[in-house]
């Protein structure tokens, strides 16, 4: 019975990893990209794109990856008191420091506090996740093999960000 429990158990994200960080957000990706296409088509019967649909499910999107990325949901990942939170955030606002300056005062006083930071992060990220999505929408089937590398790119990136490590991610073999 205890080998069930074992083979059941799911294995934790090391949020200090760049490859389970990687393989978190192509999760996050996917499931991105599903929901928005059903946004989408059921936007498509009006013949109008559905902005404030579009711009909830990224508030919540957004929301759900700053709760990990702070190790505030540690449900499915395996945070690092040293690195998620402050730390990450004030990382981040030395990435962001020209969009954190250009915000007005009133905005600029949200994002104050360095676990704050890792919001605005996370809004960025989520931003150029729909434009991304968006795109690999707009393209032909045929380009398959690009839409994989931008995403990838988009993954391997924001992994080296988020887990603080530039440690290399695996190539994919000839049978993968």
């Amino acid at each position: 019975m205890k080998s069930n429990r074992r083979q059941k158990k799911i294995k934790k994200a090391d949020l200090t990893s760049r490859v389970d960080v990687y393989a978190l957000l192509m999760a996050y990706f996917d499931n991105y990209v599903e929901q928005t296409a059903s946004m989408l088509i059921a936007a498509d019967e009006d013949d109008e794109f559905p902005y404030e649909s579009v711009a909830e499910h990224d508030a919540v999107v957004a929301a759900q990856l700053n709760a990990v990325f702070t190790g505030a949901d540690s449900q499915m990942t395996i945070p690092s008191p040293n690195w998620n939170g402050a730390a990450l955030g004030r990382h981040l606002r030395a990435r962001f420091a020209m969009q954190l300056l250009s915000l007005s005062a009133e905005d600029a006083e949200l994002f104050a506090e360095d676990e704050m930071v890792v919001y605005f992060g996370m809004i960025q990220m989520v931003s150029e996740m729909r434009a991304l999505a968006l795109l690999l929408f707009r393209q032909d089937e045929e380009d398959l093999e690009m839409q994989g590398r931008k995403v990838h790119e988009f993954c391997s990136k924001w992994s080296e960000i988020l887990s603080n490590s530039s440690e290399p991610l695996p190539q994919p073999t000839a049978s993968d």
